[in-house]
């Protein structure tokens, strides 16, 4: 109860949450791990996200995306509640949507003087 009082809105606290539940997560038995809560690391990447930092909020989608892998490579994913598996698939959109924006960037290399004369070049 204290975490959600105090840590709720602290991504220092939420960080180190993450930090524990991975710990936590892989130190069970291979073959018999039950899934982490998603909850930490969806509320963190939620105040990357505010912050406009896309670098940790890739970053937290990943560490995510990484326990999640492996909890569907041995277990039925059924086993996870409805609202756990929502917040999942959305740490893994929003870490699909930070890879296509940064493709999308790195193909798009110009600068302002050479967008415009192509611009010009084009009529």
């Amino acid at each position: 109860m204290s975490f959600f009082l105090s840590g709720i809105g602290n991504l220092q606290v939420l960080l180190e949450n993450c930090l524990q539940r991975e710990r936590d997560y892989f130190s069970q038995p291979d073959g018999h791990r039950r899934c982490a809560d998603p909850f930490v690391f969806a509320r963190a990447a939620l105040i990357y996200r505010k912050r406009q930092d896309a670098g940790g909020e890739r970053s937290i989608c990943e560490r995510w995306d990484l326990i999640f892998k492996d909890f569907e490579r041995q277990a039925r994913a059924a086993e996870m509640t409805g609202r756990d598996n929502g917040l999942s698939q959305q740490l893994r959109n929003r870490k699909q949507q930070l890879e296509r924006r940064d493709a999308d960037t790195a193909s798009v290399s110009t600068t302002p003087g050479q967008v415009g004369r192509k611009l010009l070049t084009e009529k």
